[in-house]
């Protein structure tokens, strides 16, 4: 990722002083990044805490199992953001954020397509065959929730379009907010629903949260589109 990047930016070394002050001047916009992961990874660990201490440490491996099944999607994504990001600074900085705005959508259907031909439909279709397989009879026990796991990665997907689209607009503090707002409702969906409908609502309450988030990332990177256009 780093040496595509290098070639996409068409990066030349330049002096060390440089490099310095581009650090300096971008330790805020890296500390509002750093504040987005903070909080997608505390509402990831939260949310594994209340269904480990609501449901035990053989429901909270069943999900973790399911999840699994969605991981070649899941590092699909990850792979195309790394290599996108660069590119879609560029879109930025040459033609503006109503173009970066059509670039990001474009990148939100194609993750969201990847996810669906690859993994969805076969996941959908032979889960009660793959389940067991990769993880024993035990498991199939699981295969309820599958379909909202599934929800919750497709919806991740269609939001990296979006989360991109700030980075690369560098909207640090918006994106900050936009993660907070999307895992506090992911904490939410799953604490509210996994009382009256046990393991598959707290399931249903990770894709509800998810969908949220996705829908949140979407009207953020809008408003900074049409704040952008007030501005011109």
């Amino acid at each position: 990722g780093a040496v595509v990047g290098y070639v996409q930016f068409r990066v030349r070394l330049g002096s060390l002083s440089n490099g310095l002050r581009w650090l300096q001047q971008s330790r805020h916009l890296g500390g509002w990044f750093g504040l987005a992961s903070v909080a997608h990874s505390a509402a990831n660990q939260l949310v594994a805490i209340l269904i480990g201490v609501g449901f035990g440490p053989a429901a909270l491996g069943g999900i973790r199992a399911v999840q699994n099944l969605f991981a070649p999607a899941q590092l699909a994504v990850v792979s195309v953001e790394s290599v996108t990001l660069p590119h879609m600074s560029r879109v930025n900085e040459e033609s503006g954020v109503s173009t970066l705005f059509r670039t990001a959508l474009l990148v939100g259907v194609a993750l969201a397509s990847l996810v669906v031909l690859t993994v969805w439909l076969a996941l959908i279709n032979w889960r009660d065959a793959i389940i067991p397989g990769l993880f024993g009879e035990e498991f199939l026990e699981f295969s309820g929730i599958v379909v909202p796991i599934g929800l919750s990665v497709l919806a991740a997907a269609v939001a990296a379009g979006a989360t991109l689209g700030l980075k690369a607009s560098r909207k640090g503090k918006v994106l900050a907010q936009m993660e907070g707002i999307g895992s506090a409702a992911r904490v939410t969906g799953v604490g509210a629903l996994q009382v009256p409908f046990g393991l598959s609502g707290a399931a249903w309450g990770i894709a509800v949260g998810s969908i949220f988030r996705g829908v949140t990332a979407w009207v953020a990177l809008l408003r900074v589109g049409r704040s952008s256009q007030r501005i011109e």
